[in-house]
């Protein structure tokens, strides 16, 4: 991987010399370094990073293959066989983020983890922008304080919601690369691109409040991908509603989680297949969809968050920008560095590029050059695969908007999991184009999709290995 930088290099100093001291997480003041994300696979031996280099760059000049590899006879249904399948490495999953847990004394180092733990034992608090994770951490801790005759046993919630939070996360994943993979090949990179990158860490009982969020938008781009399968405006219509759940779960787990609306505006217009203009406008008057949305999506919104919080109390949580007082990085330094300490760079500086965009480094290493190589084979898809990419893609814009505008209190290395948790859409999108891209390339596996993965696992080291 990258040479080992000298820490001076990138480690941010005010105007008298001395290292800028930020906070990673609650009264964490420490050195602000840029490269972050680069800190925990730094740690491996050289000799060990030097040979994994050597064998991508060997894979990457394999020969290349005399034809396309198109799948003969199309996409090939799901069974339920594949389904059991999916659940099984689900639990096998839950079973490797309870048994590889992070260091809870360096969670608590890290963004809102040190101020969570206690919420989470006392059973009681609940953030509006976090309704309805902090919920279901409340009751399973309540209900592991019956079962236990008054016994704490948080450690046992954090494994129960967030560890099982990540078997989701995978089964949906899996189901995701069953609908949309035509070969067992395409199924395993569809499986293990969106999957192994840096915000996997979020499941291995990391206490924080966007591991819900993440499943619930691996569970979207899986319903969504069922939804396309449906034969006929009736059934893809039915579906929908599994769609408006992923999406109710999301929006009600953390705030940012409206970064799915437009990709369901979208899958709306999908209902009807192949018609446009006035025809596809017409799928809008089916009663099912405006009242499934309703009953689904905006009435859990109001009875979890607008009732009790903007109406009953009028609070309405960190909506003002929490503890920086700004919602987005702001253009001007030193004005707003005058109202808050908690701001450590513009919206235009080499600052906000490096801290953010070792969040991509972590989470999505390679998907931009995957998608802009992908981009060039996108002629001539069918209609499914034309659906859920321009779907998945949608998604990815929206929800990328988040890491690469929001004003994070404690930059991008304490809020690590807000970066990454928010780039999993454009992961999926690049994996998923790349593969289906593929069909129409002279290019083979071993140069193209397996030193991809291979890189990215790496990078996800970098904040892995942070954690034990």
């Amino acid at each position: 991987m990258a040479p080992m930088f000298p820490a001076e290099w990138f480690v941010v100093r005010d105007e008298s010399g001395a290292p800028f001291l930020f906070d990673r997480g609650h009264g964490n003041w420490m050195p602000m370094d840029l490269l972050w994300g680069t800190l925990g696979w730094a740690r491996i031996h050289w000799a060990i990073r030097a040979l994994v280099a050597a064998v991508v760059a060997a894979l990457c000049f394999l020969p290349r293959e005399h034809q396309t590899q198109e799948p003969a006879g199309g996409a090939i249904r799901p069974t339920r066989r594949m389904a059991w399948g999916a659940g099984c490495l689900a639990v096998a999953c839950w079973l490797l983020f309870v048994l590889f847990r992070v260091n809870p004394a360096i969670n608590r180092t890290f963004g809102d983890a040190s101020s969570l733990f206690n919420e989470i034992r006392a059973a009681a608090y609940v953030f509006p922008s976090e309704v309805l994770t902090m919920r279901l951490f409340n009751f399973v801790q309540d209900m592991t304080l019956t079962f236990s005759g008054g016994r704490n046993l948080d450690r046992l919630t954090h494994f129960i919601v967030i560890c099982g939070s990540g078997a989701v996360f995978v089964w949906a994943s899996a189901m995701a690369a069953l609908l949309i993979g035509r070969s067992r090949m395409e199924r395993a990179f569809l499986l293990a691109g969106p999957v192994l990158a840096g915000y996997l860490a979020q499941f291995f009982a990391y206490v924080e409040t966007t591991f819900l969020v993440l499943a619930a938008m691996a569970l979207f781009i899986a319903a969504a991908a069922w939804m396309l399968w449906g034969e006929g405006s009736r059934q893809r219509c039915n579906r929908l509603m599994f769609v408006y759940a992923a999406l109710s779960i999301a929006m009600l787990a953390h705030g940012a989680g409206v970064v799915l609306l437009p990709a369901t505006a979208v899958l709306v217009l999908l209902v009807r297949r192949g018609e446009h203009g006035f025809g596809r406008l017409r799928a809008l008057k089916d009663p099912l969809i405006t009242i499934g949305f309703l009953a689904i999506v905006i009435a859990p919104y109001y009875v979890w968050f607008i009732r009790p919080f903007m109406i009953d109390i009028g609070y309405l949580g960190n909506l003002h920008g929490g503890a920086d007082c700004f919602n987005l990085v702001q253009w001007n330094y030193e004005a707003a560095r005058a109202k808050s300490d908690y701001v450590y760079y513009s919206m235009i500086s080499w600052g906000h590029f490096l801290d953010i965009g070792m969040g991509f480094l972590v989470a999505a290493p390679l998907a931009i050059p995957m998608i802009l190589l992908a981009a060039r084979h996108m002629k001539q898809l069918d209609a499914f695969d034309r659906e859920i990419l321009v779907v998945a893609f949608i998604a990815a814009v929206s929800a990328a908007a988040v890491p690469l505008l929001w004003e994070m209190d404690f930059g991008g290395w304490g809020d690590w999991n807000i970066v990454t948790a928010y780039l999993y859409p454009l992961n999926f999108a690049a994996w998923a184009m790349l593969i289906v891209a593929r069909r129409r390339m002279k290019i083979g596996v071993g140069s193209l999709l397996a030193p991809a993965l291979i890189v990215q696992v790496a990078m996800a080291l970098g904040i892995l290995l942070q954690l034990y």
